[in-house]
């Protein structure tokens, strides 16, 4: 019987052994925040996880393949320098073999180790 009007005009509700306020009732020690952001977070199916792993692998091979192009697109330039200069240094020995250089009087007698000799002092 209740004590008072106010009481009395009260709707009883059964206890149903809850003695606080239960808020969160998955894990009591995460921050709200956290539970809020949550129910914005993207859940992909299994299906869209393998797809988007399949499509990086392909990306992967296709940055390989532009790579492996390019490097070798590079040697084969190096190469073809390479050549060139060997043909330009031939070139050149055959030239100086038909016309030898005629070495002066001067670059016979005063070779430029002993034209540096000749200046430095000596102690």
């Amino acid at each position: 019987m209740p004590r008072s009007a106010k009481e009395a005009t009260q709707k009883t509700e059964p206890d149903v052994g809850l003695t606080r306020m239960t808020t969160r009732t998955k894990n009591a020690t995460a921050h709200p925040g956290n539970i809020v952001l949550e129910n914005f977070r993207v859940h992909r199916s299994k299906e869209e996880v393998q797809q988007e792993k399949q499509e990086k692998k392909e990306k992967k091979a296709a940055k390989e393949r532009k790579m492996a192009e390019a490097n070798a697109l590079k040697a084969a330039g190096n190469a073809f320098v390479a050549q060139r200069e060997e043909e330009e240094d031939t070139a050149l020995a055959n030239v100086e073999k038909e016309f030898p250089r005629r070495r002066t009087e001067t670059q016979s007698v005063y070779s430029p180790l002993l034209w540096r000799q000749s200046f430095t002092v000596s102690l």
